[in-house]
């Protein structure tokens, strides 16, 4: 099940190749956007590149990673725990 239309969500992502990320709900889809600095997001979700490519994998569970600190949530916290658990991609 989607987020609400027009949630919009944080991917702040720390490292090298770190950055952050700005996405939305439009039509049921998430659609990259640029950032609005007087808007917040929905929901923040931070974490290191590590865990992002772990989670967008599907090689790790989402309540672990938000449990040992390596993600944090800002915002709406159950909009937060229900990206993560739809980050997996992979088959």
């Amino acid at each position: 099940m989607a987020p609400p239309e027009g949630t919009s969500v944080l991917f702040a992502v720390t490292g090298v190749m770190g950055r952050q990320v700005h996405i939305e709900v439009h039509d049921g889809r998430a659609v990259p956007t640029a950032a609005s600095p007087d808007v917040e997001p929905t929901v923040s979700l931070s974490m290191d590149q590590e865990s992002f490519w772990l989670l967008g994998l599907g090689r790790v569970q989402s309540s672990r990673v938000v449990a040992t600190g390596q993600v944090t949530i800002e915002g709406d916290v159950a909009i937060g725990h229900r990206v993560l658990e739809s980050m997996a991609f992979m088959i």
